[in-house]
């Protein structure tokens, strides 16, 4: 049920108003002038009849995004992307980090990324939700011992 209600009042969408007698909600709103004054023209529903479609970004799937390590929690990181200016550790969202290897129980690999590490985000699918940081990556930065001679192996850690 939509009813259509014109008025010079200013609402945003979502706003619960009463007409008719009834409870609706601002689920559309349109705005012209007609003889120099401004009129909204709005779409009330009961708010059980409003509802978005999933929205999919085709586009994203196979994308990986570069970003920062900004907070650790078990197997999970907080990432801040290469293309924001900035993101705050309180606003951004915890990612799942894509070890080598693991496995339930005693036995499996737990390798997690340090603070500052560059990562991969790295979205498998259309559904932004299941995206995942993947592969710490190098800076390319100069060669060191341990990096310069591609038949030297090493594991270590700065703890």
């Amino acid at each position: 049920m939509i009813d259509l209600f014109f008025c010079n009042f200013s609402f945003q969408l979502g706003d619960r108003v009463n007409y008719q007698d009834k409870e609706l909600v601002i689920a559309g709103s349109t705005t012209r002038i007609d003889h120099a004054l401004l009129i909204h023209t709005y779409q009330l529903m009961p708010e059980a009849g409003i509802r978005q479609n999933p929205i999919r970004n085709d586009d994203i799937c196979g994308a990986a995004l570069g970003d920062k390590i900004i907070d650790i929690q078990k197997d999970t990181v907080k990432i801040h992307l290469d293309i924001d200016p900035k993101q705050p550790k309180a606003e951004a969202s915890w990612f799942p980090y894509a070890t080598v290897y693991s496995a339930e129980g005693n036995s499996g690999f737990h390798c997690m990324p340090q603070m500052g590490d560059s990562v991969k985000l790295y979205f498998s699918t259309p559904d932004e939700e299941g995206a995942m940081a993947v592969s710490s990556v190098g800076k390319g930065g100069g060669s060191t011992a341990k990096t310069g001679n591609p038949g030297f192996k090493y594991w270590g850690t700065n703890l």
